[in-house]
């Protein structure tokens, strides 16, 4: 305990699946689910942990990302086969080629939609699931895409997704109301090779992480967010509505809607040097997973 700030380490002696921890989803019941990449996806709920696996009905051990829909149901998206695994409590479903999604081997992004509904980004475009088939698209507005890094679904219901380009920089794209818009170094967005996260506040306003910063949509530009901290790995928004980033090589950064404020780094009470999510819990706490683990962080003021 250090400053009015205490920092709590988990790694797999507390029930931690291994493997680098990548997303972290927090569900309506208030259960905090972890991603591991090799090690499967842990719950933490008030009955302590448990680690699901490829022997439970998991796809894959290696997952990358996942999501959870508004009624509880919760979706992961795997690294190696590319598959996408859906557990709605009780019982793992598995989908793949033979229900359409043709990813190319790695499903980067999943996003949880409505009515059973969800999106896979994927490094074969984006794939769409209606409920009971996917299907694919690699091209959006006129613009090819084949390697969708990030999506968010807003409250409105529009979909934005995240890509990466070697040569032509990360685009940002927007689905709404049946159209497709893309937005690129025209539009604020400097070249860089990829937007890695996606996130909107509340009030609807979109937020991306790319390799150069954190960039802000004012509904016409994306704006870069002065100071910001390079290569965002993942955006969360505080109850106090100030907004939290995890870096690759920075830890993790607060900023209070004016300035960057609090940054913390491995020497403060993260598990590694690299950051790969994080998330608010329905308790105000901070939660960030990456290299080595997770940590929680309490912020009293």
């Amino acid at each position: 305990k250090y400053d009015g700030r205490r920092a709590i380490l988990y790694r797999t002696d507390a029930g931690l699946g291994p493997g680098e921890v990548r997303e972290i989803v927090v569900a309506p019941n208030g259960s905090i689910w972890f991603v591991c990449r090799g090690g499967g996806v842990s719950r933490l709920d008030s009955t302590g942990w448990n680690t699901y696996t490829e022997q439970d009905g998991l796809a894959d051990n290696y997952v990358w990302d996942g999501s959870v829909s508004a009624d509880g149901k919760l979706w992961f998206g795997t690294w190696v086969n590319g598959l996408v695994s859906l557990f709605d409590g009780e019982r793992w479903a598995t989908f793949g080629p033979a229900q359409g999604l043709s990813s190319g081997g790695y499903v980067w992004a999943v996003a949880a939609g409505q009515g059973g509904t969800a999106w896979a980004g994927t490094s074969n475009g984006l794939g769409y699931f209606d409920g009971s088939a996917w299907r694919m698209q690699s091209s959006f507005g006129g613009a090819a895409v084949d390697d969708v890094r990030s999506v968010t679904i807003t409250a409105d219901q529009t979909t934005w997704i995240g890509t990466y380009d070697y040569q032509q920089g990360g685009q940002v794209a927007m689905f709404r109301e049946g159209v497709w818009r893309v937005f690129g170094e025209a539009d604020g967005l400097t070249p860089g090779e990829g937007v890695w996260s996606l996130a909107a506040r509340p009030d609807g306003t979109v937020y991306a992480g790319t390799t150069n910063g954190l960039y802000r949509f004012d509904g016409i530009r994306w704006m870069l967010v002065a100071g910001s901290p390079r290569y965002v790995n993942d955006i969360a928004f505080a109850q106090d509505d100030s907004l939290w980033v995890a870096t690759e090589f920075d830890g993790v950064s607060r900023h209070d809607g004016m300035a960057w404020q609090d940054n913390y780094r491995l020497g403060d009470g993260l598990p590694g040097l690299r950051m790969n999510t994080v998330a608010i819990a329905p308790d105000g706490a901070l939660w960030v997973g990456g290299d080595g683990g997770a940590s929680r962080l309490i912020v009293r003021r």
